[in-house]
């Protein structure tokens, strides 16, 4: 007989050209149930926030406002800094931003194209963890026809 279960801490790899080779930043997303949870909040939160300067973004396109594209593209950057440190940690976050920036600083706005992509993954993880756990919750139920809704009166 055997078994094959999965760390909880999940591996994210994220190999970033410079131009110059290859630079991987190796990092993990932590997928305990707990902190399974939080991520799953701190995920949906950041969507939510996406939707509102996703708004600014599209009204400073159409007016042609390039101080609201900043706007929007900054806040972008926040959002993403404030999940992504979560997920994967400070630590994973600033080795990224070094990668992309190629020993230059680089602010949060400036590297959202990456790190929207980064999120991406991170948000993969966390919905196929939550489905996982729901399978095996599921597993662990009663069927409802065996379920008792109410205490039995003979007992």
């Amino acid at each position: 007989m055997e078994i094959s279960i999965k760390s909880l801490y999940e591996p994210l790899d994220i190999d970033i050209d410079t131009g110059r080779g290859t630079v991987r930043v190796a990092a993990e997303v932590d997928v305990t149930p707990t902190n399974l949870a939080r991520l799953a909040k701190a995920c949906t939160d950041a969507q939510n926030k996406m939707g509102a300067i996703q708004a600014l973004m599209d009204k400073g396109r159409e007016t042609g406002s390039v101080a609201k594209i900043a706007e929007a593209n900054a806040k972008t950057g926040a959002v993403l800094r404030d999940v992504l440190t979560e997920a994967i940690g400070a630590d994973s976050y600033g080795k990224l931003l070094e990668a992309v920036g190629n020993g230059h600083e680089v602010a949060d706005a400036d590297c959202t194209p990456v790190t929207a992509q980064v999120f991406r993954m991170v948000l993969e993880i966390v919905k196929g963890r939550n489905e996982q756990m729901d399978e095996k919750a599921a597993h662990y139920l009663p069927e409802e026809s065996h379920a008792q809704t109410e205490p039995d009166p003979a007992a």
